[in-house]
């Protein structure tokens, strides 16, 4: 037979191995970012085989905000470049 410890997280009483671990996500780089942005082209026929983060928005596929909340799950992102990712969804 097991101990209460072995199956409940003594401070909050739920199962241990259902409490969410934190995640840490990894920066994106000043070079991460900017080839993100560009959109990957086929080298024979030009065509666009991606659209970069900056096109995204540029053309209505997503908003600014869209953008970054898909794209906050893998990286974190400082403050100027939000601003810039934000700034791709101004119209002048």
């Amino acid at each position: 037979m097991s101990a209460a410890t072995d199956w409940f997280d003594g401070a909050e009483g739920e199962p241990a191995d259902t409490k969410q671990k934190e995640k840490t996500l990894p920066p994106c780089t000043d070079d991460k970012f900017k080839e993100m942005c560009v959109d990957v082209t086929d080298q024979e026929s030009g065509e666009i085989k991606k659209m970069g983060w900056r096109s995204l928005v540029q053309s209505g596929s997503k908003t600014a905000d869209q953008l970054l909340a898909q794209i906050s799950t893998k990286y974190t992102f400082t403050d100027a470049q939000k601003e810039t990712i934000k700034s791709w969804g101004e119209t002048a």
